[in-house]
């Protein structure tokens, strides 16, 4: 799957929810719009074994923009769709054992200087990815109050950052028993090599606190790999689970 058709898909589904307003104006849309911010992780789903320790981590400040339409079909059943600007990272240390890696040290010589093995030691990484992202759900009302979400998105990746560094440790050439090199302190620079898109899935829950003021809280659960499978630097599948928390305004009811 490429982001032609990701577009496609998400053309197609708003053309279908804008046609199916049409058809039935006598029901309302409803507009909103919201801020807030992501807090989570880029990761495998589980700590890989090759993973020792981990010393530190700290979530980045991932801010969300978003603006959502909401056509119900009665007082309990919707369907909806976004748009919004969001950010997704984090920073992280560990001490690694046998962990791939395959990458050329910033500043270094592509023809030369690549390092491709099995490294022991000091890992840091830092990962800050900002999204254009379409989320599409279904809503469920279980009270005056309470309202439920669920749903896929697609998001196509306007800026990535993966950064970080090995350290204070030694590198197997292409195998776990290779030839030991010493690594004192090594930069990485991954940021080419993240995928230009990303889909996946979205839970969330919405509480009213006035007419036109409710605070959400959800979950977003990526399916795609950060790293494309045939140029991926590491090992590991890491993806995006991500919370996000935030504050929703109505705009308004359209018939």
């Amino acid at each position: 799957m490429n982001i032609k058709l990701i577009l496609i898909a998400c053309i197609s589904a708003i053309s279908l929810f804008t046609l199916k307003a049409q058809e039935a104006v006598n029901k309302k849309i409803e507009w909103s719009m919201g801020v807030g911010f992501n807090i989570g992780a880029t990761a495998p789903l589980s700590v890989p074994q090759e993973v020792r320790s981990i010393d530190l981590y700290s979530p980045n400040v991932n801010p969300n923009l978003r603006l959502n339409a909401i056509y119900n079909f009665d007082e309990k059943w919707g369907a909806g769709i976004g748009l919004q600007y969001e950010t997704k990272g984090m920073r992280v240390k560990s001490q690694v054992k046998h962990m791939y890696i395959n990458f050329v040290p910033v500043g270094g010589d592509p023809k030369t200087d690549n390092l491709e093995g099995y490294f022991v030691g000091k890992n840091s990484s830092e990962i800050s990815n900002s999204y254009l992202t379409i989320p599409i759900y279904a809503t469920y009302r279980i009270s005056n109050k309470w309202r439920l979400k669920g749903g896929c998105y697609f998001s196509n990746t306007l800026k990535s950052k993966f950064t970080g560094s090995v350290s204070d440790g030694y590198l197997r050439i292409y195998s776990p028993v290779g030839d030991k090199q010493i690594i004192d302190f090594e930069e990485f620079d991954f940021s080419e090599d993240v995928r230009d898109y990303d889909i996946g899935f979205i839970l969330d829950a919405e509480y009213k606190l006035t007419n036109r003021i409710s605070i959400t809280g959800g979950l977003s659960w990526g399916m795609m790999p950060i790293f494309y499978s045939e140029r991926s630097p590491m090992q590991f599948k890491m993806r995006n689970y991500y919370g996000a928390f935030g504050i929703s305004y109505l705009l308004g009811f359209f018939n």
